[in-house]
């Protein structure tokens, strides 16, 4: 049975929740939900980190212009520069709080 965890709430943008049991993911973003192994989870923010370092000094377009593959072959999230920008802060928040759970699991 699946212990969730929450490490991001917004109730205007959207959540992520990590189980415990099962070390899986939820990212619920705009109108998409994802489930992610931890490894899936990983990639998906170096593709984000990477658009938004590709993009670095760029003003985004304020359109959905801005593809992004997903663990699933059959679909992309189409994003604009905002929604992409919201999405890497939360990523990177996210992640923070797994290494920090990394790291006090060593010491259990």
């Amino acid at each position: 049975m699946c212990e969730y965890r929450t490490l991001y709430y917004n109730d205007k943008i959207g959540y992520v929740i990590y189980c415990d049991v099962c070390s899986r993911l939820q990212l619920g973003y705009g109108c998409i939900l994802i489930n992610f192994y931890r490894d899936e989870f990983n990639s998906f923010r170096r593709i984000i980190t990477e658009i938004i370092s590709d993009n670095e000094g760029i003003t985004l377009s304020a359109t959905k212009s801005i593809s992004i593959p997903t663990p699933c072959d059959q679909m992309c999230l189409l994003l604009s520069g905002r929604e992409i920008d919201i999405l890497h802060s939360i990523l990177e928040e996210v992640d923070t709080k797994l290494s920090v759970r990394d790291l006090i699991n060593l010491f259990k």
